[in-house]
């Protein structure tokens, strides 16, 4: 859904947008998307705040750059507040609710995934919503973090359902299923591609 080559490619395009480098900054720091060098940091917060006097951004994008500041200062609390307030300008953005997800698994807010992710569906649409199945899958593994075994393995199925390479729900299903005991259909849940990587 996001990628590191896709950001730069867009900083490049546009130097005056904020949301490329603050884009890049997360997968680096929450991420494996390459170096994270106290310059690099420093330098693509300052592309981000740079951006903001350059041109007029959107209230979403001007969060988004408070965000990735908080991010950057180890602060994971005040990042998710910050991208709570930009899920109120944009609560059907995927891309905020993984931002957001990532947040709330690096800092142990589980119920706060959840919450973020329950106030953002009533605003989409199965048929018009660009990566909703991805959102599901991110809602499946959000009641599975919380402890809703049950929900986590409908919703995931329904994510399954709707985009069978959906890895958030096919992870969700697996381990709600495990949890429940359910061991070998979890096992058996699991494409054999995936199956290779996990053993190699």
């Amino acid at each position: 859904m996001v990628c590191a080559g896709c950001a730069q490619a867009a900083m490049k395009a546009d130097q005056d947008w904020a949301v490329p480098p603050c884009v890049l900054l997360w997968l680096r720091l929450l991420g494996s998307s390459g170096h994270r060098s106290e310059k690099d940091v420093r330098d693509l917060v300052q592309n981000a705040k740079n951006a903001l006097s350059v041109r007029i951004h959107t209230p979403r994008e001007r969060e988004l750059v408070g965000a990735i500041e908080w991010l950057s200062n180890g602060d994971l609390g005040e990042t998710r507040h910050a991208v709570e307030r930009c899920l109120v300008h944009a609560p059907a953005d995927a891309m905020l609710l993984k931002f957001q997800t990532d947040i709330c698994l690096f800092g142990g807010f589980s119920h706060q995934m959840r919450d973020a992710i329950a106030r953002s569906l009533p605003m989409m649409d199965c048929a018009k919503t660009p990566m909703f199945s991805f959102v599901l899958g991110l809602q499946a593994f959000a009641l599975e973090e919380s402890g809703d075994t049950r929900s986590a393995i409908s919703i995931a199925k329904s994510a399954l359902e709707l985009n069978k390479k959906d890895m958030w729900a096919l992870h969700a299903l697996t381990h709600a299923l495990d949890q429940e005991g359910r061991t070998l259909e979890a096992v058996s849940s699991m494409p054999s591609f995936f199956l290779l990587v996990m053993y190699f």
